[in-house]
């Protein structure tokens, strides 16, 4: 990566410091909320929803909303993220547990105390990524 600016004024120089603080910038994901940009490390990113046309981005403390599509997210992110629902990824590293829901679904319970169901068309994949 790299930073050009025509005058070093003290926000590139904040910006230069914030991005040398992350060795592994591909681990942060960026996304638009409202006039800002926020950046969330993908170690923190507990699950991502789709509501409509929205993504609902859900950290361990807080949760944004930006327009977006899916499955380009889905593309940003580590081996660690998978696609329980039409609509939905989860962090594995966050599942505490998966219950028997109904009509042969599955509830993943995650460590937030979080519930989020997991559909049958994806559950092959959770168990292949848990290695059941």
């Amino acid at each position: 990566m790299q930073v050009t600016a025509h005058d070093y004024s003290d926000n590139v120089n904040q910006l230069i410091a914030y991005i040398e603080e992350y060795k592994h910038f591909d681990q942060i994901i960026s996304i638009n909320v409202g006039n800002a940009i926020k950046f969330i490390n993908q170690d923190s990113l507990v699950a991502i929803e789709v509501y409509g046309d929205e993504l609902r981005f859900f950290s361990k403390k807080t949760a944004y909303t930006t327009r977006g599509r899916l499955y380009k997210t889905l593309e940003k992110l580590d081996r660690r993220f998978v696609q329980i629902a039409r609509g939905t990824v989860i962090n594995i590293n966050y599942l505490q547990s998966l219950e028997a829901g109904f009509s042969g679904n599955m509830t993943a319970i995650m460590k937030n105390d979080r519930k989020i169901n997991v559909s049958r068309r994806y559950l092959i994949n959770l168990k292949e990524r848990l290695g059941l």
